[in-house]
Formats: C-alpha cells, structure tokens, sequence
C-alpha cells in the first residue's frame, strides 16, 4: 500500500511541474489595440457619468433654492401684520442668504485655486521635458529616456544634468573609413581587394559588422 504522503508529494511535484512548463502569456497587436478601446471607453463612460452627476446636481440646487423661496415668502406672508416679527424675520432670511452667499464664493475660490494648482503642474511638467531633451541633445543622451526620469526632479537643469550623466551615450554613426592604405576604385566603387585587404584589428565586432554593410551598399551602388 503506497504512503499516503508519498502519493501527495507525487502529485504536488506532478502540478508544480505542470506550472513551470506553462508558456507565458503574450499580447498581440490586437490584444493592445482592443484593451486601449476598453480604456477610452471605459474614461468614456466615467466622463459621461460625472457630466450626468454635475447636471443632476445642478438640478437638485435649483429645487433646494426653491424650496426655501417657498418658505421665505410663506414666512413673510404670515407675518406681514406683524411689524415686529417681520422685521426679524428679515433679518434672519437676509443672515442666512449672506451666509449662503459667502459659501458659495469660498466654494468658487477653491474651485480656482485648485485649477491654477493643476496648470502650474503642467507647466512645471512642460518646463521638466523641454530642459530634458535640450540636456540630452547637448549631453548625447536618449531624450526620452531623460524626459521620462525628470519627471521625479525638481526640473531644474542641475537635477537632470545629474541623470543624465548616469545614462549611455547615445551611439554616434560615423561614415565607414577604410584603411588609409587603400583606395576606392574606379567609379566611386570599392574594388574586391579593398574589402580582401580591409583589417578588423583595433575594431569592435559592432564595428566590424557595420563596415560591411556600408561597403555592401557601396558594391550595390557602383553594380
């Protein structure tokens, strides 16, 4: 009779196995393409619904002003052969619509403070990528790389310089330079014993494989 603990630690291995060989999962172009539709579609639907909460809103303090209209008046109505409660009532009717009033312009103020607040941030964020790609084009650098790091500074031009010299150098492709020994042949072609003759020594295997290719183009040139 098998251990019970063996058959378990059997099909543990067996499922554990089964896991690992697992392919990862892949995104194809369509895969991308439809989850950035559901996405605007999704800020699509959020959007339409805060549109839909503002009107109804609205909606709901046009009703609430109303209402207390109503009730003001009524107020008013009751108390009109009255000179002594009239007389507070207005003053309280008038309290409560000053307080209203200074509510409602504290509201407005917040509502503009917090807009210069987000156009500040944008422009600090303006500001962050205009300096990074200017740093990285005098520094030889991958702009965008750079622009995306600036994101966590302060922008200011020391900070990104700062990143940018912790970043490659941004390859700089030179025309090929056969051996000064050699020459080019007639019509501007390299002739085959150019190429026989050319030295790889003191050159990189990047190097040596871009030299190729550029005196291939050459021959594709000269026919």
């Amino acid at each position: 009779m098998d251990d019970p603990k063996e058959t378990q630690d059997t099909e543990t291995s067996e499922t554990t196995e089964g896991t690992s060989d697992k392919d990862p999962e892949t995104f194809t172009k369509e895969d991308v393409r439809k989850a950035r539709s559901d996405a605007l579609a999704e800020v699509g639907r959020h959007k339409k619904a805060a549109e839909d909460a503002i009107k109804a809103l609205k909606a709901t303090n046009t009703r609430i002003d109303q209402m207390v209209k109503d009730q003001e008046d009524a107020e008013l109505e009751d108390a009109k052969d009255d000179t002594e409660k009239l007389s507070a009532i207005k003053e309280r009717q008038g309290k409560r619509r000053a307080e209203a009033e200074l509510a409602k312009v504290k509201q407005e103020s917040a509502e503009k403070d917090e807009k210069i607040k987000l156009l500040d941030e944008k422009e600090v964020e303006s500001t962050k990528e205009r300096n990074a790609r200017e740093i990285a084009s005098r520094l030889g650098v991958d702009a965008k790389r750079l622009a995306n790091l600036a994101k966590y500074t302060d922008g200011s031009t020391e900070a990104i310089e700062e990143i940018a010299k912790d970043l490659p150098k941004k390859e700089v492709k030179t025309p090929l330079k056969v051996d000064s020994s050699k020459t080019v042949g007639a019509g501007g072609r390299l002739r085959y014993k150019d190429v026989e003759e050319y030295s790889t020594e003191g050159k990189t295997t990047q190097q040596i494989m871009k030299d190729a290719e550029e005196m291939a183009k050459q021959f594709t040139k000269g026919g």
